[in-house]
């Protein structure tokens, strides 16, 4: 996703991926220490589930039709 937002931003920025289990250590250190945490083990579980639907069925469940998020970021963005 970050990539998608810098493509339609026009900004080029270098990204690397963070193994799950390295991110663990560091989130419970954030967690214990920081008021407002930016990352908690939590989130990071519900990271692993599956959170994929059809298109079809979400659109018929809220009544609305979805944009491509490359589409609708130009609006909120520009």
């Amino acid at each position: 996703m970050n990539q998608i937002i810098a493509s339609v931003l026009g900004k080029k920025r270098l990204f690397f991926k963070v193994p799950l289990f390295l991110m663990f250590p560091v989130a419970m250190v954030i967690e214990k220490f920081s008021k407002n945490p930016l990352i908690t083990p939590d989130q990071l579980k519900m990271l692993q589930l599956d959170n994929v639907c059809e298109q079809k069925a979400a659109e018929k469940m809220f009544k609305r039709k979805f944009a491509r998020l490359e589409d609708a970021l130009g609006t909120y963005l520009a």
